[in-house]
């Protein structure tokens, strides 16, 4: 329990800041179709992935970033789609987890070889 709650909050809020730029600015980009196909299909979920592995591999991290991030999208979703987007939710779910996990193994072998 003591690993979990020792995090480091200026890098949570740094990459949690990432993550609110992901969801709810880069949505406001958007100007035609083809733009929005790029934007929601590979630019979102691959920051999404890359900045959940980042935030894994360093030092300090905590497992509830995954569930922040899901929360997050969530929220956006409320605020940008007409109709409630579940599947997108749980996709972007799994993107955070498995970034955050790969990030994770990375990290623990990472420690393993130095010692």
């Amino acid at each position: 329990m003591k690993a979990i709650l020792s995090f480091s909050l200026r890098k949570f809020t740094i990459f949690a800041l990432v993550l609110c730029a992901n969801y709810f600015i880069m949505p406001l980009s958007v100007v035609d179709s083809n733009s929005s196909l790029a934007i929601f299909i590979f630019l979102m979920p691959l920051l999404t992935l890359l900045t959940c592995f980042i935030y894994g591999c360093t030092s300090r991290s905590t497992p509830l970033f995954p569930f922040f991030s899901t929360v997050l999208f969530a929220l956006s979703v409320l605020c940008y789609f007409q109709n409630q987007q579940t599947g997108m939710i749980l996709v972007f779910a799994m993107l955070s987890f498995a970034g955050y996990g790969s990030g994770r193994l990375l990290r623990v072998f990472i420690q393993k070889e130095q010692e």
